[in-house]
């Protein structure tokens, strides 16, 4: 039993026909073949069940290996498509190659099929497995830009060695406009930046050409004033060029609320010092001198009052510290592009 092979052959000599199939059952094929002679046959061949490939005369009555090269355009399909002749000058050839046959086979040579048939039957397998794989990369293409549009961040991929940019989210472009397309990251994201930035993180992100792992930091962006924890990391891009993926958290008002709390307590800390004074003076001012004493009860009076004072102070400050540690963090957590796409699925 032969390699089962689904072949549609486009011939109209019974004698050709046997000759074909013979040569295929000789190179260890099994086929299951139909043979069409019109337009109208092959149309409906192509429609009603599914084929490994087609071979084709060059040329018959009524028909020709070019028109039905044009059928097989139409139907969308991608199949190898050989020219099997006896007689084909190398003009119609080229004609025929390109007009879409994958190979041309002289008919006083069948030797060449059976090798032709194999070889063509890999690549468009090879095809096919290229069309999905672009069909999945381009699903999860589709998940991640709507994961990242979603986002509250500014979201952009740029390629690491030129700095184009590849890919902005929608927060991205609400803040920095749609004209990105073929820019530069720098040019784009900060203000008069002519050559990349001081920060930049794309030196650290790639050791002997693998990635090292994220790198986070905080930053003041030149156009907007706004302040940015970023996240960076190097990706390989759909196209397999390494880029530099940049997620970037707006901290302004943590910022702002940290800048007042420093401001308060370095004013709680000047605060204090004004009943510690006190308190230092009376009690130096007791020690050295011989005091009434109502003179000497009104002073402790003064004394406990600052020492109440300066205890409020001090609970005001230790609130406050406990504030500043308890400052509104972001936490970070590295997340493969893999596990991004699946939870988003």
């Amino acid at each position: 039993m032969g390699t089962p092979i689904k072949i549609l052959i486009v011939e109209d000599s019974e004698d050709d026909l046997f000759l074909l199939l013979h040569e295929l059952r000789k190179g260890g094929y099994s086929p299951d073949h139909q043979a069409v002679c019109t337009a109208e046959a092959m149309k409906a061949a192509l429609v009603e069940r599914e084929w490994d490939i087609i071979a084709s005369d060059y040329n018959m009555p009524g028909f020709s290996a070019l028109a039905a090269l044009d059928i097989l355009k139409e139907s969308l399909l991608d199949l190898p498509f050989i020219v099997v002749s006896g007689k084909i000058g190398e003009d119609q050839a080229v004609a025929a190659m390109k007009a879409g046959a994958h190979d041309y086979v002289m008919k006083h040579n069948l030797s060449r099929l059976v090798p032709a048939i194999e070889r063509e039957i890999r690549e468009s397998g090879e095809r096919r497995k290229r069309r999905e794989a672009e069909v999945a990369l381009n699903r999860q293409f589709t998940q991640f830009r709507t994961i990242f549009d979603a986002m509250e961040a500014i979201v952009y991929v740029a390629d690491m060695e030129t700095y184009e940019l590849l890919y902005m989210n929608h927060y991205a472009t609400e803040l920095f406009g749609n004209e990105w397309k073929g820019k530069l990251c720098y040019g784009v994201l900060q203000k008069d930046h002519t050559q990349s930035c001081e920060f930049c993180t794309n030196r650290l992100l790639l050791k002997e050409g693998i990635p090292t792992g994220a790198i986070t930091s905080e930053h003041q962006n030149t156009i907007n004033g706004r302040w940015y924890q970023w996240t960076d990391r190097a990706i390989e891009w759909t196209d397999s060029r390494m880029a530099r993926l940049q997620i970037a958290v707006d901290i302004t008002v943590i910022k702002e609320m940290e800048r007042v709390k420093d401001e308060m307590i370095s004013a709680v800390s000047h605060e204090m010092r004004t009943p510690l004074t006190a308190m230092l003076g009376f009690t130096e001012f007791l020690l050295n001198n011989e005091v009434e004493k109502d003179k000497q009860i009104e002073i402790i009076d003064t004394i406990h009052k600052e020492t109440e004072r300066l205890n409020d102070l001090i609970g005001s400050f230790l609130d406050m510290q406990r504030m500043k540690g308890d400052s509104v963090s972001i936490s970070t957590e590295t997340l493969s592009a893999d596990d991004i796409l699946y939870h988003g699925a």
